[in-house]
């Protein structure tokens, strides 16, 4: 199958240096991937370019895809210069100091890690950093409204609970409720009562009472639903809450029953006075460590007033915001009535303020791994038709990692669990191999995503441990995804599952040579042939560290060339990262 592209396409694609992770082993991957940028008068065009996957067995053309936007691009003549672009970014204080909790579901604190709770920088305004090149402004893009009650609140309505909950069984409700340790559930909905007026006629439809677990800290919720038959118009009422089956505290109630828009009788100034003054009733202490997250609404006619109005207010510690944390709520733009409530609040130990690098030490450090750079985006309209604009954005460099945040500490770059970016699946050059014999190897290790503990170096002369090696071997067979999760005790499990490991080694036993060239042949399935000693030829014949034990291995590697030495095998001797990487790399690529 053969492709062609007219030559004004061609000329404006840029071939990104670092296409994806590049596979050793076929056991997982099946396909390579390649990818172009589009760029117009040198400027990149975000999402315009293309795509192609060669199937990795046959070398044939699998996938081709063609992204071109037909938008008139227009000449980047008439640009504000990056200096301004940068002094705007500053101005606006587009990348903020935050406090980023760590939700022990997706990633348990580490023993290395005292707090769940991070200190980062982040863009964290209304633009997500984006500036119109055009007039220097921030570019804040039309968005629909999408509310925290349509994904976290409706889920609960869907489950009965918080996805993140489990819940109690009959047993062990009667059992707390008879310990006094919990509130029963009537008192639960007796605490809604004194904050939402029901009607008359609605009955609590469903309880559940579950276990919360998240950030290191423990809670048990009611959560509880009322409803109304339907009257004859076809309306019901249909209602939600949570609340703190120990304290008594309300967590969220909502209502089912949305607004329709253009049928609001109060401005925004209006419903953010109720807003204000329910929030510091039902949580007085909290609402002082509380800052409304501003929007800049557009004007809205009086005949065309909202159903309802939303605010988000954002928890403060230290005078730093923490983003997820806080109130969310929706005033009834028709009665004033409160119609959603949601806390989202978590204690936790927060580091000082202090630990954290300056405002201007941290861009300088952002802009390094994402310089501020001018490109082409997509402007949609109102009919979801989309032009191009002009706009400055901190991107990292065609080819190299996105990233979330920054540790405000040191620098680092983060993905949005917290973790180092160079933890994450990716492919990554080394700069510490150049001269190393095995640096062909090592650079295939790096493309398919493996050895990543020390960043961009690999450090190729110091002692491997062993569930660094099985890792690697693990990962180069069957991919990194198959092992991203694993810790090191399930690496050794699986390991000891497939025959590699037969010894009793802790994880960070050193690995000799004897025992590389076992584990590796063990991979290959050449065990059985490997016990044979006797029919093999001794290729070191004046080194006494070969025994019948393990001759038939050394003898395998050594003819497989699998193995880089100058004399003698030295059994006993502890091998290194390299010198690894050259026998695993080899073995692998001979089983395919």
């Amino acid at each position: 199958m053969k492709i062609k592209l007219a030559a004004a396409k061609k000329d404006q694609l840029k071939i990104n240096p670092n296409n994806g992770l590049m596979p050793i082993g076929l056991d997982s991957y099946s396909g390579y991937n390649f990818y172009w940028q589009r760029q117009a008068y040198g400027v990149p065009v975000q999402g315009d370019g293309v795509r192609i996957e060669i199937d990795a067995r046959n070398g044939e053309l699998r996938n081709y895809e063609l992204q071109w936007s037909k938008a008139k691009l227009a000449k980047p003549d008439q640009v504000i210069s990056p200096s301004q672009a940068l002094q705007v970014f500053a101005d606006n204080k587009m990348l903020q100091l935050i406090y980023h909790y760590q939700d022990n579901r997706v990633r348990p604190v580490s023993a290395a890690e005292d707090t769940n709770i991070k200190l980062i920088y982040k863009i964290n305004h209304a633009s997500n950093g984006i500036i119109d090149a055009l007039t220097g402004k921030p570019y804040i893009a039309a968005q629909e409204e999408w509310g925290y009650e349509n994904y976290a609140m409706k889920g609960v309505a869907a489950g009965g609970g918080d996805s993140a909950a489990d819940s109690l069984t009959p047993e062990e409700i009667k059992e707390l409720e008879t310990s006094k340790k919990i509130i029963t559930q009537e008192q639960a909905a007796a605490q809604v009562r004194k904050w939402v007026t029901l009607p008359a006629d609605a009955k609590i439809q469903r309880a559940n009472l579950t276990s919360e677990n998240r950030y290191e800290n423990s809670r048990r919720l009611w959560t509880l639903n009322w409803s109304t038959p339907s009257n004859q118009s076809g309306d019901a009422f249909d209602m939600w809450a949570s609340i703190d089956a120990m304290s008594g505290r309300i967590y969220q109630f909502f209502s089912l029953n949305i607004s329709e828009p253009g049928t609001g009788k109060i401005i925004r100034k209006e419903a953010l006075g109720q807003a204000d003054s329910f929030i510091q009733k039902i949580e007085p202490e909290l609402f002082k460590q509380l800052e409304l997250k501003e929007t800049e609404p557009a004007e809205i006619a009086s005949d065309k007033l909202p159903g309802e109005y939303r605010f988000e207010y954002v928890r403060q510690v230290n005078g730093i915001p923490c983003p997820g944390q806080g109130i969310n709520i929706t005033v009834s733009a028709v009665d004033s009535s409160i119609l959603q409530y949601r806390l989202n609040w978590w204690e936790g130990q927060f580091p000082a303020a202090a630990r954290a690098m300056s405002q201007t030490q941290a861009r300088e450090r952002y802009f390094k791994y994402a310089p501020l750079t001018l490109t082409y985006i997509k402007d949609y309209n109102d009919r979801g038709m989309a032009d191009m604009k002009l706009v400055y954005q901190a991107l990292p460099p065609l080819g190299e990692l996105s990233f979330y945040a920054i540790d405000a500490e040191n620098g680092e770059r983060l993905s949005w669990d917290g973790k180092p970016i160079y933890m994450q699946p990716a492919p990554r050059s080394f700069t510490d191999i150049s001269d190393h014999f095995a640096a062909r190897e090592i650079k295939r290790l790096g493309q398919a995503g493996l050895f990543n503990e020390y960043g961009s170096l690999f450090k190729p002369d110091k002692s491997i441990s062993l569930v660094s090696f099985l890792r690697a071997l693990m990962g180069a067979r069957d991919g990194i995804w198959n092992i991203q999760n694993a810790d090191d005790a399930e690496i050794l499990k699986r390991s000891r599952e497939r025959g590699w490991l037969t010894e009793k080694l802790e994880a960070e036993s050193t690995v000799s040579r004897e025992l590389m060239c076992k584990i590796i042949i063990r991979s290959m399935n050449l065990d059985y042939i490997a016990k044979n000693s006797h029919i093999f030829v001794n290729p070191f014949p004046q080194d006494s560290s070969l025994t019948p034990d393990n001759l038939g291995y050394a003898a395998l590697c050594e003819s497989l060339k699998l193995l880089h030495l100058e004399q003698n095998f030295t059994a006993g001797e502890a091998v290194s990262r390299g010198e690894s990487a050259y026998a695993l790399v080899r073995s692998v690529q001979l089983s395919r």
